[in-house]
């Protein structure tokens, strides 16, 4: 197909906000004890005809189980699917006589999206001369542990547009460019049955989780009462500064879990402040466990070290004293840099520049392991049975629950999504009535006497 420029903008802002932007996941739980699972995404036309190379928008496999509905532009909410050649044609083909843009044409763009991320490109509209470039700048206070994962996520999406620019099959000159918004469901028997078949794709990030699900249903004559639960497991991740170093565990729950506590009755002002010192604390406990990590690589390699400034004992020794000289600045905190400021040398630069360097190596793959995961959330959905009368953290709209669910909130603790609701039994008020009734007219009623 013949990728347009505006497709091109749109694949590279996506790419840009992935970190951001959550999946919609809504969980229905039904009085009889069944439920099921939705999906909510954006996706190209092509995916309703059930082409297999499309890309599948949603976090799981879509097979002959789960029940697909769609909505275009205006229409109403259709269920057919996969659609019919002809009903594609119709609804997602332009006609024919649209004059098409000359080979020669050149085109050259730059954007900007979000606060601090730069894209340019530059396309010409003959495939074989078209160059894709991408570069993604993050201004953020640990940013450049993460630089070197950016890097070589915006090179993989490089090479993936190329290769798409440049497949002969694609061919979409003639196609409207635009999105269907496309609903998945499953319906399972109960929840314990949900349990044991939902899963994830395996190419999800989260697709390991080993997700607890429940739901406890109490009859007590006039109400029916209905616990549901799912816990997320805490991110099993082998860090040695422990988070209450640095924060208190009432600041560690308000900032991974949501529990806001600790800003009741603070204003705007207050909030930012407050908020904005819990954050400086996080960033350097993140970045003093980054350290502790890369130093252990570095003492590994002390060998490699030409003309090493001090002694194997001494450097080891001098590990907290190091990092505490510049965890004031942690913008700046290059272990190399102050390295070679505490010893007045350049001796271990070196061992960052020289080929197949053990600490640019450990950098990458630190990254890309720590940052596993975290670029997966979900925007989570919750209806209950009945009226809602207890919820642990969560967001009120009528009768519909939301947790915003990120990696973030399993830093801590195991995060747990719990919520309570009853159902009336109207048939027990009814039977309850008819009795009051028959009892306070037998009370009164006395048989006449023969």
């Amino acid at each position: 197909m013949k990728v347009s420029f505006k497709n091109i903008v749109l694949i590279l802002s996506l790419f840009a906000v992935s970190c951001s932007k959550p999946t919609d996941m809504l969980t229905v739980i039904n009085e009889d004890g069944s439920c099921y699972r939705e999906f909510t995404a954006y996706a190209s036309p092509k995916y309703l005809t059930g082409d297999t190379g499309a890309i599948n928008p949603f976090p799981v496999e879509i097979d002959s189980t789960w029940e697909i509905q769609w909505k275009h532009g205006k229409s109403q909410i259709r269920k057919d699917f996969p659609i019919s050649k002809a009903t594609y044609d119709s609804l997602f083909r332009k006609k024919k006589d649209i004059t098409e843009i000359s080979n020669n044409t050149t085109i050259s763009q730059t954007i900007n999206i979000g606060k601090g991320t730069k894209t340019k490109d530059s396309i010409k509209n003959k495939k074989s001369d078209v160059k894709v470039s991408v570069s993604v700048k993050v201004k953020s206070p640990i940013a450049h542990y993460f630089q070197d994962t950016i890097n070589k996520r915006s090179k993989s999406l490089e090479n993936k547009l190329q290769k798409d620019l440049n497949n002969p099959a694609n061919d979409m000159s003639d196609e409207i460019e635009t999105k269907v918004l496309v609903i998945a469901r499953h319906h399972y028997a109960s929840v314990e049955e949900m349990k044991r078949l939902f899963k994830l794709k395996p190419s999800h990030e989260w697709a390991d989780k080993k997700v607890n699900y429940m739901l406890k249903k109490q009859f007590r004559w006039f109400y029916t009462y209905f616990t549901y639960n799912e816990i997320y497991p805490k991110i099993n991740q082998q860090l040695e500064v422990p988070i209450d170093k640095y924060l208190t565990k009432a600041e560690a729950e308000f900032w991974f879990s949501g529990k806001n506590d600790l800003i009741q009755g603070m204003n705007g002002v207050e909030i930012r402040e407050f908020t904005g010192s819990i954050e400086d604390k996080y960033n350097i406990w993140f970045a003093h466990n980054s350290w502790n990590a890369e130093y252990k690589v570095l003492l590994a390699n002390y060998d490699k070290i030409a003309n090493p400034p001090t002694s194997f004992e001494q450097l080891k020794n001098l590990r907290n004293t190091i990092f505490s000289s510049g965890k004031n600045n942690i913008k700046e905190l290059k272990m190399n840099i102050l390295l070679n400021k505490y010893f007045k040398t350049n001796a271990f630069s070196e061992l960052w520049k020289m080929e197949n360097s053990p600490m640019k190596a450990f950098e990458n793959e630190f990254n890309s392991e720590l940052m596993k995961g975290f670029s997966e959330s979900f925007n989570y959905r919750l209806i209950l049975p009945g009226k809602t009368i207890k919820s642990e953290n969560a967001i009120m709209q009528g009768d519909t629950l939301t947790w915003r669910l990120t990696s973030y909130r399993m830093v801590q603790n195991n995060f747990k999504i719990e919520a309570q609701s009853r159902k009336a039994n109207v048939w027990a008020f009814i039977l309850t009535g008819i009795l009051v009734l028959v009892a306070v007219a037998s009370f009164f009623w006395k048989p006449k006497k023969h």
